[in-house]
């Protein structure tokens, strides 16, 4: 596993979003993202003209605890699935359009209750 492109404090000027799409032309399978230390997951979205680049990687976010310990891991593996489902969710903005929202796939209460928020 290489080391996650958040550690380098250059990359943070970049968004989430660029820092795949680097990722992706670079060759990589997948990518994983851990936070900075003492701040909160972000979500990974696409800005402007970011958003014009098809991503075929999966990638995510983790918490910096997490991310650190698999960092200094020698032995860490880790694996993207999909999981099927029929439920397909959407909200209103604040300007009353409608925005998909995603596959209603929660791994827990109190990662859906960050989600809320937003």
């Amino acid at each position: 596993m290489s080391t996650p492109m958040s550690t380098n404090p250059l990359l943070y000027d970049l968004s989430l979003s660029l820092q795949v799409q680097n990722c992706q032309k670079n060759g990589a399978l997948g990518v994983v993202v851990y936070s900075r230390r003492f701040h909160a997951l972000e979500d990974m979205n696409c800005h402007g003209s970011e958003c014009n680049t098809q991503l075929n990687i999966p990638a995510t976010m983790i918490p910096f605890d997490t991310g650190y310990k698999i960092r200094n891991s020698s032995h860490s593996f880790i694996r993207f699935q999909t999981t099927p489902s029929d439920v397909f969710a959407f909200g209103i903005d604040g300007q009353g359009k409608v925005q998909e929202t995603g596959w209603f796939l929660y791994p827990s209460m109190r990662f859906l209750a960050y989600q809320a928020q937003w």
